[in-house]
């Protein structure tokens, strides 16, 4: 009888998966993929190759796949995943690593190259007695591939300050781990049993890079729990998810008396070549990763910001190209010395990717390109905030073939190539090559987007290369963002918190470029990222926005019977006005529940006088309300709205960005979407095709209260909107803001 029919079902504890399917200890499945983020770590190509607790072969496969002849064997106690195996692989030993005679099957001293412990040690009750076995298989180059959580992380350290130490399905807590290690604690399991460390690289989870030490203690606030004194070293401990390891073998730093093993104490283990918080590729600066820079400036100079973002690439990559758009003088070179290897300085007007162009050229004629990872990227951005190393650690554990900061959902899914990676086998391949070496002077930037950023991503995508961004869809946030806009840097703020690292240039300066609003930016970088900031004075393109002059503005809303509208339309009003700011709403003698509804839903801002309710004794339009609502304005710009019509979010930032970029317009207008119609609506001006039609809403018309304002014309006989507009515009030319402001 299932539980449908009455019989209460069991709970589904995480213990349940110790039952009888699997031997004790046994390291039960979890997904069917290969461990790219391990093979990241390969020092050579493999040739014999053990997998233990292999699943169901998938990294096995995915080795005979990449590298021809290689011999793969696995070892799964785990019968169902090992009967999948067996047909992917050349050996599968379905046993627990205990019960196992190496030599009978075939396993004998020196035969392996390469070890792979891919999430398997902390199943095992003895790691180290197997770590010592399965080291007389390894030959003396051998390279060992080994992944291991992280108990040190802050989520465990904050559940357990509350008491909580709970098993899960899957992940620290995994109801299968038997052991548990911290940074610390893998050293010393590897140093002890014979192996020395070449490699650390840490995982983390992205919610993890916001934690930061605050506070005259610098300290970590977990829940109940207050760590002080907290160094970067020890930052990053509590940030990492999990550590992935290269390792070598060496002689074991353990003592054998008969059957007993004796461990040594932590403070006598040998330190290891690795720094903490780093892989050894950074820690030496040999990151086997070159980067090609494309600058320019009409004035041919290397600005400040430019020279901060080179010092940044230098800590993650061995090499620079510096490639500009333009001739640079002798003293604009000096500035790039200490900073860039090879400096190009030519006009060639093919923008961004006709300065990757020259680099790459340039590398592959000294020979520099061959095994190397390349970094492609440009002086479109401030930045970084803090460093490039969090988001390498971070993409480098994905191990995709090529990825990029951000991807654009416009025209095609694809990366922005404002900044974006590619591995050695992408640079060292036909696609890559080719596509580069046909790059053309295209006659717009538009074009550019069209031939060459949109079609690199799925050039290399049809040529078998796998790809992402380092924001993507993993976060829900981002998923909605891009429902409002298929380019996610237009909302800097939000790419910050996620650790972007880059703000766009134009978003500090095109109100349009930046839905989060650019006083709003400028303002947030000024306290918390001071030198970042004062980078961007020096730029000087965002001065206007520097202190900018407040701006008030009065909302006159006009409605008729839209009771059932009025609450949509008013609420994301009161969301975005300041109290400077004001909202006249002028009822055309409704006859509906209209008053009713602003006097219980809106009763805070009828009280404290932010919102206006006139009600009209007769109707008399439109026209006529928003001229009453002109006579009872008082601040300096004026704002028109309709019961039934809603602003977007950035509705009032897009507006106050505007007239900070613009101090001496009189009128600004935007783009509309009627979500009936799916229409959009709004173009850049032209007065002479606007006497003919309308292309402008009124809603998104903002102009100042002037002594000569036109009056909205009662009884006209064409669209009365229509006529203000061409009214007030006939003799003060709008500014038009790019981006949809207004939903009808």
């Amino acid at each position: 009888m299932s539980p449908a029919d009455g019989e209460s079902a069991e709970p589904d504890y995480p213990w349940r998966r110790l039952s009888s399917e699997a031997p004790a200890g046994a390291r039960l499945p979890y997904t069917d993929k290969p461990r790219k983020d391990l093979l990241s770590l390969l020092r050579q190509p493999p040739k014999r190759v053990l997998d233990l607790g292999c699943a169901a072969g998938a990294t096995g496969l995915f080795l005979k796949e990449r590298f021809a002849g290689v011999w793969v064997a696995g070892i799964e106690a785990h019968r169902p995943s090992a009967e999948i195996a067996r047909q992917r692989l050349d050996l599968v030993l379905d046993h627990p690593l205990e019960a196992i005679d190496f030599a009978a099957n075939g396993l004998g001293p020196g035969s392996i190259d390469t070890l792979i412990l891919g999430d398997v040690l902390e199943h095992l009750y003895d790691p180290w007695t197997a770590l010592l076995r399965l080291r007389d298989l390894l030959s003396p180059d051998a390279q060992v591939l080994a992944s291991i959580p992280n108990i040190q992380h802050h989520s465990i350290l904050e559940a357990v300050a509350q008491g909580d130490f709970t098993y899960q399905p899957e992940g620290l807590l995994d109801i299968t781990h038997i052991r548990f290690f911290t940074r610390a604690g893998v050293q010393r399991l590897f140093e002890e049993t014979g192996y020395a460390l070449e490699q650390m690289r840490r995982i983390y989870q992205r919610s993890s890079m916001g934690l930061r030490a605050s506070g005259n203690d610098e300290g970590i606030d977990l829940g109940q729990l207050r760590i002080r004194g907290v160094n970067a070293a020890q930052l990053d401990d509590l940030r990492t998810y999990q550590f992935l390891i290269r390792a070598r073998r060496t002689e074991p730093q353990v003592a054998t008396s008969g059957a007993t093993r004796h461990l040594p104490a932590a403070a006598n283990a040998p330190k290891s070549a690795v720094g903490p918080a780093t892989d050894d590729e950074r820690t030496h600066g040999k990151t086997g990763r070159l980067c090609v820079f494309a600058g320019y400036s009409a004035k041919g100079v290397v600005e400040r910001y430019v020279l901060r973002y080179l010092r940044a690439l230098k800590q993650v990559c061995d090499l620079i190209v510096y490639v500009a758009d333009n001739r640079l003088s002798a003293a604009e070179r000096a500035k790039l010395d200490a900073l860039a290897d090879y400096v190009i300085a030519e006009r060639h007007g093919e923008y961004d990717f006709g300065s990757y162009k020259r680099g790459i050229a340039m590398l592959r004629e000294h020979g520099l390109l061959r095994n190397r990872e390349l970094i492609l990227c440009n002086d479109s951005c401030y930045g970084p905030i803090r460093g490039f190393g969090d988001i390498f650690t971070v993409m480098q554990a994905n191990a995709y073939d090529f990825w990029g900061l951000t991807k654009s959902q416009s025209i095609c899914p694809h990366l922005q190539s404002f900044f974006m990676v590619f591995s050695s086998r992408v640079v060292a391949s036909d696609a890559f090559l080719a596509f580069f070496q046909a790059v053309q002077r295209q006659q717009s930037f538009r074009q550019v987007v069209l031939q060459y950023e949109t079609r690199l991503t799925s050039t290399l995508q049809e040529a078998g290369f796998t790809w992402d961004a380092y924001i993507n869809e993993q976060h829900r946030e981002v998923v909605l963002r891009k429902k409002l806009h298929t380019n996610i840097t237009v909302f800097p703020l939000f790419l910050l918190r996620l650790g972007a690292e880059l703000v766009k240039v134009k978003a500090l300066y095109r109100p349009e470029d930046n839905l989060d609003g650019v006083i709003e930016t400028v303002e947030y970088l000024k306290t918390t990222h001071r030198e970042v900031y004062k980078d961007i004075l020096d730029h000087g393109l965002c001065r206007n926005f520097i202190a900018p002059q407040p701006q008030s503005f009065s909302i006159i809303v006009y409605l008729y019977n839209r009771g059932d509208a009025i609450v949509d339309s008013l609420q994301p009003v009161f969301r975005q006005i300041s109290k400077d700011d004001e909202v006249i709403l002028i009822d055309d003698a409704s006859t509906d529940d209209s008053a009713q509804v602003i006097a219980t839903r809106f009763a805070e801002e009828l009280a404290s006088g932010q919102l206006v309710y006139i009600k009209c004794i007769e109707t008399g339009g439109a026209a006529s309300t928003r001229n009453i609502g002109l006579k009872k304005s008082s601040k300096k710009w004026i704002v028109y709205l309709d019961a039934g019509t809603v602003w977007r979010n950035h509705f009032l930032r897009i507006y106050r960005a505007a007239i900070a970029a613009n101090p001496e317009a009189f009128c600004f207008y935007a783009k509309s979407f009627h979500r009936g119609s799916g229409r959009r609506m709004g173009s850049a001006f032209d007065y002479a095709r606007l006497r003919g039609a309308s292309y402008i809403d009124l809603g998104t018309f903002v102009h100042k209260r002037v002594s000569d304002c036109p009056p909205h014309s009662v009884g006209e006989t064409r669209d009365a909107d229509w006529s203000f507009i061409l009214e007030f515009t006939g003799v003060r030319k709008p500014v038009f803001v790019q981006v949809t402001t207004l939903l009808c």
